[in-house]
């Protein structure tokens, strides 16, 4: 579509309307607070426009939303304590504005959320401690903004989890050991942060994992031998960090391994030779170790 000019303030007079979207034009200025008044809809899309200013907090009364999608606007403030409360909503959609502010423990309440899409903002904060009570979770992507503070270990209670994306911002400890428990989860990525400890001997019950980033932190320890029970595996990217000891020739077994990347440790012996047995592997980064 190519509609341009701002949603107008009347269209909260359309009581009865059951979705919007008017995803992909070049609408622009603010989302007007009259939509607040549509407390019927359940779909809300306005993703890929140029509008600006912040959420209204009448979005609150929108008890019945279940599908938020701002992404890709020029939206900035922080998200109103009354989003929160829309205990129906399922997806929320807002990566790609200029987002600020903190994620507040309120997210807890948000009990139906499956997909929550904050990359590409300005947040900060620490992750809540009640983003465990958010069972129905599967995809969780935060990569791109400026959270600090540990991962919580409640995120092991996220047992229907199958993404978690956080590369890029300031997360500091180790990964929770709570992590094994997210037997579902097939892309964790944790690159370009400030991890460190070692890696926990439950994440190699993962067995559903295809992707596993967790370079440019400061990371040490050895790679166990489990590592070879992770037969899913596509993608092992553990550069950058501070790792030590031989790499466990039990790699031979990841079949289905395309990337390997080790650069930048202080790994020791020699490059696993089972990796020859990968047939389909495409790339191996081993440099800058004490091969």
């Amino acid at each position: 579509n190519d509609l341009s000019g701002s949603i107008p303030s009347e269209i909260g007079e359309l009581t009865n309307l059951v979705e919007i979207d008017v995803s992909s034009n070049e609408l622009s200025g603010s989302i007007p607070s009259e939509i607040g008044h549509l407390t019927r809809l359940t779909t809300l899309g306005f993703s890929f426009n140029l509008i600006t200013g912040s959420f209204p907090s009448q979005f609150g009364r929108l008890t019945d939303l279940e599908r938020l999608y701002a992404n890709r606007n020029s939206l900035s403030g922080t998200i109103p304590d009354e989003l929160y409360g829309i205990k129906s909503l399922a997806e929320f959609h807002c990566y790609s504005n200029v987002l600020s502010g903190t994620i507040s423990s309120l997210i807890g309440r948000l009990s139906k959320l499956k997909a929550l899409y904050l990359s590409g903002n300005d947040f900060t904060g620490s992750i809540p401690n009640t983003i465990g009570q958010l069972k129905s979770m599967k995809e969780f992507w935060m990569q791109g903004n400026r959270f600090s503070g540990v991962i919580p270990s409640t995120v092991g209670l996220l047992t229907n989890l199958q993404v978690f994306h956080a590369l890029g911002n300031f997360l500091t400890g180790s990964i929770p050991s709570a992590i094994g428990f997210l037997s579902r989860l097939d892309y964790l990525s944790a690159s370009n942060n400030l991890l460190n400890g070692t890696i926990p001997d439950e994440l190699y019950d993962l067995e559903s994992l295809i992707v596993f980033e967790i370079g440019n932190n400061e990371l040490s320890g050895t790679i166990s031998d489990q590592i070879g029970r992770l037969a899913n595996l596509g993608n092992l990217l553990l550069q950058d960090n501070v790792f030590t000891g031989t790499f466990p020739s039990t790699v031979g077994n990841l079949s289905n391994l395309l990337v390997f990347d080790i650069n930048h440790n202080f790994f020791t012996g020699t490059i696993p030779s089972e990796l020859a047995l990968i047939e389909n592997i495409e790339w191996i980064y081993a440099q800058w170790n004490y091969f």
